[in-house]
């Protein structure tokens, strides 16, 4: 199955891209995107990230389904 990474603000610098498509088994979870975009560009930190499927955000060990969309989103604190 295929499914769509996107990349926010600084990731897009870093990967040089706004979208990436990838397939994936059909049992995969997020995990699996994780640790294939850190080995692909291993410049970006995904550390202190909240994850999002299709926009909710989500765990590590959540399963993905075809056409999903995975998102990386940094933590914002302030104070």
């Amino acid at each position: 199955m295929v499914i769509s990474v996107h990349f926010l603000g600084a990731q897009r610098s870093i990967t040089q891209k706004r979208e990436l498509r990838l397939a994936v088994s059909e049992r995969a979870r997020v995990m699996e995107v994780v640790e294939y975009v850190r080995k692909e560009f291993p410049g970006l930190s995904l550390k202190n990230i909240s994850v999002t499927v299709n926009e909710k955000i989500t765990s590590f060990d959540h399963p993905l389904n075809p056409d999903d969309r995975v998102a990386f989103v940094p933590h914002i604190g302030g104070g």
